[in-house]
């Protein structure tokens, strides 16, 4: 499932690229007028497009969540041994009178 949603990506972004460089020239100027906002908004959402497909590619999700993973996982280990100290010196000190 895996690779077929990373063939779709690779085809949504080759087909992004393919659009946004069919259209640069026809584009009207870029200026303060409606079409070059317009020029502009759809220049940035072409963009976005294709940033979103290759950060879905290279996989950058991916390192994140296993570092998150790794982060919760050190945290856990660090909360059981703060435990375990406690347990120990509450015992010393029990068995110590």
């Amino acid at each position: 499932m895996k690779q077929k949603q990373a063939l779709r990506s690779f085809v949504y972004m080759g087909l992004g690229l393919a659009v946004l460089f069919y259209a640069i020239p026809q584009l009207p100027e870029v200026s303060w007028s409606a079409g070059g906002v317009f020029s502009v908004v759809w220049l940035l959402f072409g963009v976005l497009i294709i940033a979103a497909n290759l950060y879905y590619l290279i996989g950058v999700d991916k390192e994140r969540k296993r570092r998150l993973q790794h982060q919760r996982n050190w945290e856990r280990e660090v909360a059981r041994t703060a435990a375990r100290l406690q347990y120990e010196r509450r015992r010393r000190r029990l068995f110590s009178r």
